[in-house]
């Protein structure tokens, strides 16, 4: 697509924008407050202190937040204090598949169902998800701290997201 094309068609995508450390929330709140669509994919954890614990959340992907904009919204997007950069490859703003997107909100928002499989599968095998809440999705099956389980690559920031699930749910795909 040349650069003409790309500043001016209309449709919205889904960009990632990475963020000084420990900055993602504020750059959320700041976001939404002038209209920009903003994902920022958030997990519950256990914090621990010395006198305290407490639940916080905290970003699935540090230094990291997606925002839907136009090309004319990329202006705004990198004025907002905190904001580093968009990701890019070369000269060119990779653009995040929706499908991507829409994959990392159903793995934060479910648990999984452990249940077991006769099915055999092999560490690197390329899988979908084929019941619940995660159907149709694809990673890849790998070992991790011992336990198989799936890897979704966000191929475009450089990230992988690891999830456990039975692998009752899951078909081979060639």
């Amino acid at each position: 697509m040349d650069t003409y094309t790309q500043i001016y068609r209309k449709e919205k995508v889904w960009l990632a924008v990475y963020t000084r450390p420990q900055h993602e929330k504020r750059i959320h709140h700041k976001l939404v407050d002038n209209g920009i669509e903003v994902f920022l994919p958030l997990l519950k954890s256990i914090r621990v202190w010395s006198d305290r614990v407490r639940w916080t959340e905290l970003p699935l992907f540090r230094c990291y937040l997606f925002v839907k904009v136009q090309p004319k919204e990329h202006y705004a997007v990198l004025n907002t204090p905190g904001v580093v950069r968009f990701i890019k490859v070369g000269d060119k703003i990779v653009e995040i598949p929706e499908k991507q997107i829409t994959a990392v909100k159903k793995f934060i928002n479910h648990p999984d169902i452990i249940q077991v499989t006769e099915e055999k599968l092999e560490q690197g095998d390329t899988v979908e998800i084929t019941r619940g809440p995660f159907m149709g999705i694809r990673g890849e099956l790998v070992s991790f701290k011992g336990k198989r389980r799936v890897a979704i690559r966000l191929e475009s920031i450089g990230k992988s997201l690891v999830v456990d699930i039975s692998t009752a749910l899951l078909k081979k795909v060639d």
